[in-house]
């Protein structure tokens, strides 16, 4: 089986049609909230009314997310999916436990964005330890969301166990949430810095693309929670050492 870099290309180029029907499903849903942010964005009102705005409009998306996941996981484990079906069975299935979830770690996460405004707003309450304070932050509570919603979309476990095993799961493989909390604070800046031009992005999969390439990089930790889940170990090739021929 392929590893690495050569496995999200398989994947991609296999289901690179259904990766872009998936996103465009996603981006629908994310529409209000996509229209508020770019209220907020040309007009700069109040910014804590228009990001609480912005989170109850939000909140749909949870399921979603969800059911993009457990399809994208369907991908990797090379299972033949029917994307409206297949969405609308975890939308269903993972509702109740999605909106809560989704509910409470988007507010967080605004709240942070919220307080790295405030705080660059005003740079005499700058420091260092406030900056490292709100990327860690940032970092625990992305990576919950990462583990939680692969974790609903994979294995029937109850509310609290889920939180549990994304907690540890983040201690536990902190070298695989790295790179992948990398790419996604790095696809994140480009599409804010651009904004709104790097609407265009969305057209094109990144979303689910994003997604994809996160979750290959976490299978090894997930792998850990949902044996199901398919995961083997690169193997590195031996050097076979040169036999020196003898002359008789």
């Amino acid at each position: 089986q392929k590893v690495g870099f050569a496995r999200f290309t398989d994947i991609l180029l296999r289901n690179f049609f259904d990766l872009i029907i998936l996103n465009a499903i996603i981006v629908i849903l994310f529409i209000p909230a996509a229209v508020s942010l770019s209220v907020f964005v040309l007009m700069q009102p109040n910014p804590l009314i228009f990001l609480l705005l912005t989170w109850v409009l939000v909140i749909p998306v949870g399921p979603a997310i969800t059911a993009m996941n457990y399809i994208i996981f369907k991908m990797i484990r090379d299972i033949p999916n029917d994307i409206w079906f297949d969405f609308k069975k975890s939308y269903k299935e993972n509702f109740k436990q999605s909106i809560l979830f989704y509910s409470v770690m988007s507010f967080i996460i605004i709240m942070i964005i919220y307080a790295f405004m405030v705080f660059f707003l005003t740079p005499a309450s700058l420091n260092i330890f406030v900056i490292a304070s709100l990327l860690l932050s940032i970092f625990i509570a992305v990576s919950m969301t990462n583990f939680t919603f692969a974790q609903m979309s994979t294995i029937n476990l109850p509310f609290m166990s889920l939180l549990k095993n994304s907690f540890l799961l983040i201690f536990a493989f902190i070298k695989r949430l790295l790179p992948a909390f990398l790419l996604q604070a790095v696809i994140f800046i480009i599409f804010a810095l651009t904004f709104p031009l790097s609407t265009m992005l969305l057209f094109v999969g990144v979303i689910t693309i994003t997604t994809l390439a996160s979750n290959l990089i976490l299978l090894p930790a997930l792998h850990q929670v949902c044996p199901e889940l398919p995961y083997e170990k690169p193997v590195k090739k031996s050097k076979k050492k040169k036999s020196k021929k003898v002359k008789i």
